[in-house]
Order: structure tokens, then sequence, then C-alpha cells
């Protein structure tokens, strides 16, 4: 998408969405340790893409607007993708963004 995944209005969706289910967030830079934290504890995890999402067209089998269609294209959407790459960035607790000791 267009924005940044730390942006509070972004980053501040992902406890309440890890919590409902979501298991997979998608996104472009690094989020807050308290973030992390919540993914860990709801057994979700964060993947980071290029941002260059036009390439991964392709890519997607099935899409619906999930909420806030009014949002155009920064609604909440579910997608069903197959062979989408992204890298792994945040899962167990563990960011790729910070130092761990």
């Amino acid at each position: 998408g267009p924005t940044t995944s730390s942006k509070i209005e972004i980053e501040g969706s992902i406890p309440t969405l890890s919590k409902a289910g979501v298991k997979i967030h998608l996104g472009k830079g690094a989020l807050s340790m308290s973030t992390v934290k919540v993914l860990a504890e709801n057994n979700a995890l964060f993947a980071i893409t290029p941002p260059v999402s036009a390439l991964f067209a392709d890519k997607i089998e099935e899409q619906r607007v999930a909420a806030f269609s009014e949002e155009g294209m920064e609604a909440l959407y579910e997608l069903k993708v197959k062979g989408l790459p992204a890298i792994i960035a945040i899962a167990h607790g563990k960011s790729m963004f910070t130092e761990q000791a």
C-alpha cells in the first residue's frame, strides 16, 4: 500500500486485528517492540514486501474488501495469494529490525 507500517493508524490496528485472528500482516517497515510482543502473544507474524505492490498483482487469486471500504485503496482487504515473495520480519517475539540479545 501507499503508507508505511509504522504510521500510528496502521500499526495501531495490528493488535486488534491479531487478537481477532489475523495471522499474517504485510507491510514495508519496522514496528515497535510493543507490537512485536502483541504479534507473539497472538501467534501472528509480520512479513515485509518491497514497495512495488503492482508487481504482486498476478499473485492474487482472490480478493475482497473486508472492512473500511470508504478508505478506497487503504481499505482492509482479505487476499488469497499464491507465490507471493515476502520476508518474515517479525515472528515469535523477535524482529529483524532490532538487535536481539
